[in-house]
């Protein structure tokens, strides 16, 4: 084992056909302002178990000619910001082949090297590197290759437009669209340090006007996405406000638009992230501006700096955002991410937002796959409220989850309810809509089942519908499937009502082979608790008042199994369609029998 230590300002030069090799065990170690230079024709090779540390501003320069081979297992650490390995344009991957060097290295491409602390590799050889760069009138750059080691920042007045480029960011180089200053992504891809885009970069900040509207001139930064244009690698690839350098936002900044449509966020820790904005004409508050249409948002990878992804969408206290045809996906293995560490794709506090499909002759659906949630939505302090129509619903942990939301609209949507996985807990339940403490909700006309028969025996808990405390008001669940389920719906707590036309109704909904179809429990003893007293009506020569649900009638040894209301404590009167026990509207497996038309379970 060898060790060399360069000291701070001294300056090692490889010349004349020299060869540097750092065998596995040996390190290489510069302080600040120290240079190890490579000059023509000469070789820097770092094998498999070696060591090369850099602080402060020290630096490895390759130049035009010379050579640099890093073998995979070698340990680079660029320990501060300005400590960098930097290729001037020329430079040669690999050994110059003059040399012999036995066993022959096995060159790593650079960008699966992995690199430790706070400095980057910088390749100068295909690329523009710029400091600061400031637009404040219009500026097209189409076709451009370049990275950025400082800022770029847009002012009032400033417009880019990139078409068919490449721009690179370093871990602290960040796009700034000041108030009135637009970006327009066309087909172009904005990420880390090119050529790799490796490693993860903050982001871009859309500065806004909280007390302006979004139609005021010069009030908003803008920024727009198309035709396949790409943001990846930023710990938030938009930032709807001012950073206030502590992980939050500067208030009074608040109000910037993003408008996406075939738009990609990839591997990006948080997608967009919106803060609290109302956009008030002549004292109304209407829609904001901002929207997706035909988006999608992806983890397909580790993020690059090892970091646990968040959410696609964050919205925070804003109204109207429309998500149309957007697709929301974690794709990675359980081995590689457990579900619980697959992030959300819509989180929404006291926000108000519709997803629903693209529409044209072949209308796109808006999705969710493999998330830990697909939407979670909860409110605080006011009415906002939300509406998914005709979407898809993925193999998720949660497909939506609604907390202290009123008047919230579901339907048409299909949820693929997961049933397998490798790494659950123990106690986790997967999902499909769990509306807690929620009332004047309408879902109907949505399908939640398992695309494989139920493993039971060897199975974990998968339910459709979860309603807690929805409440004395008059809810109902109406025309939805459940197919090959633990559990079709799950009734809990106080949701029962004052009187027979109130409380929460189950009708019209259709059960197959699920393990479970309706079940209602309670966690303590009370007149509250439980569902409506009445489920359907008899009105004589009115086919429609009656409960209407279909049972899957299969046994499973639950003698409860088509509605079980042994928890609730409470009796309800069930009124179904004439029928006999092989009719499926006729429940079999309950409670207690009672007489033909009413059943008391």
């Amino acid at each position: 084992d060898s060790y060399l230590h360069i000291d701070q300002n001294s300056i090692v030069e490889l010349n004349d056909l020299s060869t540097f090799v750092l065998e596995q065990g040996s390190t290489l170690e510069l302080e600040s302002d120290a240079l190890f230079q490579v000059a023509n024709s000469c070789s820097l090779v770092l094998l498999s178990g070696s060591s090369l540390i850099i602080h402060d501003s020290g630096e490895v320069l390759v130049e035009d000619g010379g050579y640099l081979c890093i073998e995979a297992g070698a340990q680079i650490t660029l320990v501060d910001e300005e400590s960098h390995i930097v290729l001037n344009d020329g430079w040669i991957h690999g050994v110059n082949p003059s040399i012999t060097i036995t066993p022959s290295p096995n060159c790593e491409d650079l960008c699966n090297i992995t690199i430790q602390g706070d400095g980057e590799i910088i390749d100068e050889s295909i690329l523009t590197y710029y400091q600061d760069v400031i637009i404040d009138e219009t500026v097209n750059w189409t076709s451009q290759q370049i990275n950025f080691m400082g800022n770029l920042i847009i002012e009032n007045g400033g417009i880019l437009n990139l078409q068919s480029s490449e721009l690179g960011f370093s871990k602290y180089s960040t796009i700034f669209i000041e108030r009135g200053g637009v970006l327009n992504n066309d087909a172009s891809t904005i990420s880390g340090l090119l050529p790799c885009s490796n490693t993860m970069w903050p982001g871009i900040e859309v500065w806004g006007t909280t007390t302006a509207s979004q139609s005021t001139s010069g009030a908003q930064g803008k920024i727009t996405i198309e035709n396949g244009g790409t943001i990846e690698n930023a710990i938030t690839a938009v930032f709807l406000s001012k950073s206030n350098g502590s992980g939050g936002y500067t208030a009074g900044y608040e109000g910037g638009i993003i408008q996406a449509n075939d738009a990609h966020f990839i591997n990006n820790r948080i997608g967009v992230r919106f803060y609290p904005y109302h956009n008030m004409v002549s004292g109304v508050e209407m829609d904001n501006l901002s929207y997706f249409q035909l988006t999608e948002f992806l983890t397909d990878a580790e993020l690059a700096d090892e970091s646990t992804p968040e959410e696609f969408l964050y919205l925070d206290c804003v109204k109207g955002i429309t998500i149309q045809g957007c697709s929301f996906t974690n794709s990675r293995s359980e081995e590689d991410a457990a579900m619980r560490d697959r992030g959300i794709g819509i989180y929404s506090y006291d926000a108000d937002f519709e997803v629903s499909w693209y529409p044209g002759q072949a209308p796109d659906s808006s999705t969710f796959t493999r998330l830990n949630y697909g939407v979670k939505a909860e409110n605080g302090t006011t009415t906002k409220t939300f509406a998914i129509n005709r979407s898809a619903f993925v193999n998720n942990m949660t497909g939506i989850y609604s907390k202290g939301i009123d008047n919230s609209t579901i339907i048409f949507n299909d949820f693929d309810v997961y049933f397998t996985s490798i790494f659950h807990g123990p106690d986790d339940i997967f999902g499909g809509l769990y509306l807690d403490n929620c009332t004047g909700y309408t879902v109907e006309e949505n399908n939640f089942y398992n695309e494989d028969p139920y493993p039971f025996p060897d199975e974990i808990l998968s339910i459709g519908i979860t309603v807690n405390n929805s409440g004395d008001d008059e809810n109902m669940i109406y025309r939805n499937t459940f197919d090959q389920l633990h559990m079709g719906i799950l009734a809990q707590n106080r949701n029962r009502g004052i009187d027979y036309t109130t409380g929460l109704k189950l009708k019209c909904n259709i059960c197959t082979a699920n393990r479970g179809d309706f079940a209602v429990t309670a966690d303590t003893a009370s007149a509250n608790k439980g569902i409506s007293i009445h489920q359907g009506a008899y009105i004589s020569g009115d086919e429609t008042a009656p409960a209407g649900n279909l049972f899957s009638h299969t046994n499973y040894n639950n003698p409860y199994r088509d509605f079980n209301n042994t928890l609730s404590r409470q009796g309800i009167y069930y009124i179904h369609h004439f029928g006999t026990s092989q009719d499926p509207w006729f429940p079999v497996y309950y409670q207690m029998k009672s007489a033909e038309y009413i059943k008391r379970i």
